[in-house]
């Protein structure tokens, strides 16, 4: 499963937000291990404090579908998010 299309962020941190820094060390720990619920997460809240608002939502249900019917801390947070993105 290749996750890249949910990323924005390029590889040089220059001149970049706090937030474009956590998406890029975000997406390089996903391509290492793409089952690191943690990585995806901050990556949500970073899109999210960047107004990306479909990535989010895009990240939210990956989260849901790799956590399948399982109702963990990961998937709380993606429903509650996707909650909150309902409204933007």
């Amino acid at each position: 499963m290749n996750t890249n299309s949910n990323f924005k962020g390029g590889t040089n941190n220059g001149g970049r937000s706090k937030w474009e820094k956590v998406l890029i060390r975000s997406e390089r720990i996903v391509q290492l291990e793409q089952g690191d619920l943690e990585a995806y997460k901050y990556a949500i809240m970073a899109n999210f404090r960047l107004k990306r608002f479909e990535d989010a939502q895009n990240l939210c249900n990956l989260i849901l579908d790799l956590t399948g019917s399982g109702n963990n801390t990961y998937s709380k947070y993606a429903k509650e998010m996707l909650e909150v993105l309902s409204g933007k």
